[in-house]
């Protein structure tokens, strides 16, 4: 196991986390990896005091994984005829953060090959497509920049790893399972609905099979301390008094002597 690049890209999910908890949400933030590249990213969405009822869909891996799908679907097919009309997800940021952009062909235009090329400016939030010269066929193909975050032309999804900051549920083990992913690493354990321990040898043979690997506690502390303070949060009603609550406030005062506010 290389440690220091699970660290590397699990800080990118407690930065998602972190987003979400400026946002008044659950702390919860993943990143999915292939070839050193972000390739998807989402946070939790759905918990702020202001909801009148949680959502228990809107879980930072399954968002995550939405933008995976759109990522192989639609921003990394490897050829397409015809273009007019194109649009494809470009990654841009450090922290790998998602941006659609519309890749557009001229009225009539019939391109042999093109690429994508950022605007002046660090973040690639805005792109166009640049043909290039030579013999004019219905058909073009999309060629990352050099040092781009788009590495690769093609995801493979039993080459990525997906990073989260808790050990993922029932529910998202289960979808992760189902797109073909093959390594997990979370941070901080869910002991009140973490999935993750399930006896998956007991399963129908789509899971028993699956040949998954998690990798569980990378970071552990950065994302326990700040589980501890959403929790320590008076106006927080996201699982207020519960098991989770209670142990993970529990677990800070060990590892830190942490008081609640």
């Amino acid at each position: 196991m290389d440690l220091s690049k699970d660290e590397k890209y699990m800080k990118l999910a407690i930065a998602e986390a972190n987003r979400a908890f400026e946002q008044g949400e659950f702390p919860v933030g993943c990143v999915i990896i292939f070839n050193d590249t972000i390739v998807a990213s989402g946070s939790r969405l759905g918990t702020t005091s202001s909801e009148k009822y949680p959502s228990e869909i809107y879980h930072a891996e399954i968002r995550a994984l939405q933008s995976f799908e759109n990522s192989i679907s639609d921003g990394m097919r490897d050829e397409y005829n015809g273009i007019n009309n194109y649009e494809t997800i470009a990654v841009c940021g450090e922290i790998g953060k998602i941006s659609r952009t519309n890749i557009m062909a001229e009225k009539g235009a019939l391109i042999n090959r093109a690429k994508i090329v950022p605007e002046k400016g660090s973040l690639i939030n805005r792109a166009k497509i640049v043909p290039e010269k030579g013999a004019l066929i219905n058909r073009a193909k999309i060629v990352p920049e050099k040092g781009s975050l788009i590495s690769s032309s093609k995801i493979m999804p039993e080459q990525c790893t997906l990073y989260c900051t808790m050990e993922p549920c029932l529910m998202c083990f289960g979808a992760i399972i189902l797109s073909g992913i093959k390594k997990i690493v979370y941070s901080f354990e869910d002991p009140m609905g973490g999935g993750t321990s399930c006896d998956l040898k007991s399963l129908s043979p789509l899971y028993r099979d699956s040949g998954i690997k998690i990798t569980p506690h990378v970071l552990r502390y950065k994302s326990l301390e700040l589980f501890a303070r959403f929790f320590s949060k008076e106006d927080n009603l996201y699982w207020k008094d519960s098991l989770l609550e209670k142990y993970t406030l529990e677990e800070m005062v060990k590892t830190q002597g942490f008081k609640r506010a």
